[in-house]
């Protein structure tokens, strides 16, 4: 008779000092109840709330569940541990304790806010899960969880590049052959680092006894890719390279041309330089043909780390603090500095105008100003927009790509502007010359032109 007089005792001065808000009182005293009662159910759940009013969800759900064990239809105690549960974050179980209750036929106004909080958060959970998933990358893929095929006589790639595998690897291509799937990945994850690593605006220089040689478009002619390094020498940390975006499309060896490019960019990280052209983007390799090509030959995924890639490419570069190479132009902007294009956030699809869209997409005209393209994207730009660019920056020449030229390059402005342009007899019908421009670090242009070689007829 003392242990239940003193056990309702405890129970009522814990309830006072819950009324209170005095709730680690009202622990002690529950605690000192149960000690008495072990199997008292509505102690747990009242010790239960206290926990929930302390912000102690975890001991909060751990009272409920000894409640609960000792009386599966308290309901009070199954509506504390939702509460505590949705407040943990454990969302699924938050709902099932719910349904539970109304299932007992228990829906009072605190049981349906409940259910209905516990509804937004799932939803928000769902949505955050879909967004994470959307911007999950393929180049975070592991290539060593593909599995070469026992019947692969190809190349293969180790741990790091060689000069021996990007041979190997060429002429694997030039018989029309794939390379390994895993190797495919590897090579362009490893390239994205090392682009990833460089600013938008890159700066160059030429040293003594070397040569950088820019090229203008390829377009996927693999084999006219290759005549350049036929005529001008394979690439070196002495023979150096900068190839002046839109390297793919068109073409029927994308692949190819990318592959070979990025492998020598891991190479010869300080001499073999790529800039991003407008072809590099989704949007033109939908609709020009790499999507395709790269989807049939290495898959969806392949694809998709291409992309990621592109987006990683620098926008410009400057050679020896004078030469300007960019793939499109200049932009609308007249005051236009190489601070400016330094600040860009390339790391993205280009957007349909503004200052990194003008880079990739804008052509120079002979008429003063600025003009709407005939592309129907970005402008064009006059002969003192390119001059008042290169005084406000210190340049004295501005190397561009991304139009067509029938001898393979245009020489505008006095000689202060070029086009350059390296895809001979482009798309097989133009019947125009390639060219690449070599470079000392004395900065006067040799144009070196070149026709087309045959291709395969398969």
């Amino acid at each position: 008779m003392t242990d239940s007089i003193s056990l309702e005792t405890l129970k009522q001065k814990g309830n006072k000092a819950f009324s209170l808000n005095n709730y680690n009182d009202a622990i002690e005293l529950y605690t000192q109840a149960i000690e008495i009662d072990p199997n008292n159910a509505i102690l747990y759940g009242n010790r239960a709330l206290c926990h929930l009013k302390l912000k102690k969800y975890e001991n909060a759900v751990s009272d409920s569940n000894k409640a609960l064990e000792l009386d599966q239809n308290y309901a009070k105690a199954l509506y504390r541990r939702a509460c505590a549960y949705s407040e943990l974050g454990e969302l699924n179980a938050s709902y099932k304790d719910i349904q539970d209750l109304m299932k007992m036929g228990q829906t009072t106004p605190e049981i349906l806010k409940l259910l209905t909080e516990v509804k937004v958060k799932l939803k928000d959970v769902f949505f955050k899960a879909i967004s994470e998933e959307k911007t999950k990358r393929a180049l975070d893929l592991d290539p060593n969880s593909i599995v070469i095929s026992p019947s692969y006589k190809g190349p293969m790639l180790g741990d790091h590049m060689t000069l021996e595998y990007i041979e190997s690897m060429i002429c694997h291509f030039r018989d029309q052959k794939t390379i390994a799937l895993r190797d495919c990945y590897q090579i362009i994850i490893w390239a994205n680092e090392t682009f990833a690593k460089l600013p938008s605006l890159v700066e160059v220089t030429i040293p003594e006894n070397r040569v950088l040689t820019v090229c203008g478009d390829i377009h996927g002619q693999f084999y006219d890719f290759l005549n350049i390094f036929k005529l001008n020498g394979s690439p070196s940390e002495t023979n150096m390279y900068l190839f002046n975006g839109d390297f793919v499309d068109r073409g029927r060896y994308s692949c190819e041309v990318i592959l070979t490019m990025f492998a020598y960019r891991i190479l010869y990280p300080n001499s073999f330089f790529l800039s991003r052209g407008n072809h590099e983007s989704k949007a033109m390799n939908q609709a020009y043909g790499f999507e395709r090509e790269a989807k049939q030959k290495y898959g969806n995924v392949a694809y998709d780390m291409f992309s990621e890639a592109f987006c990683s490419l620098p926008l410009a570069y400057v050679i020896n603090s004078k030469i300007f190479v960019v793939h499109g132009g200049l932009s609308s902007k007249t005051d236009l500095k190489l601070e400016d294009i330094k600040k860009i956030d390339r790391f993205r699809e280009p957007a349909d105008k503004g200052l990194m869209t003008d880079l990739l997409w804008s052509d120079s005209q002979p008429s003063l100003g600025i003009a709407l393209n005939q592309r129907s994207i970005s402008i064009c730009f006059g002969p003192d927009i390119t001059e008042a660019f290169l005084e406000n920056n210190n340049l004295s020449l501005m190397i561009r790509s991304h139009t067509m030229q029938q001898d393979g390059y245009k020489i505008e402005v006095d000689g202060k502007l070029v086009t350059v342009f390296s895809a001979p007899n482009y798309c097989g019908t133009t019947g125009n010359l390639g060219c690449f421009i070599r470079l000392t670090n004395e900065l006067k242009p040799e144009y070196v032109t070149f026709e087309a070689v045959p291709q395969p007829t398969k």
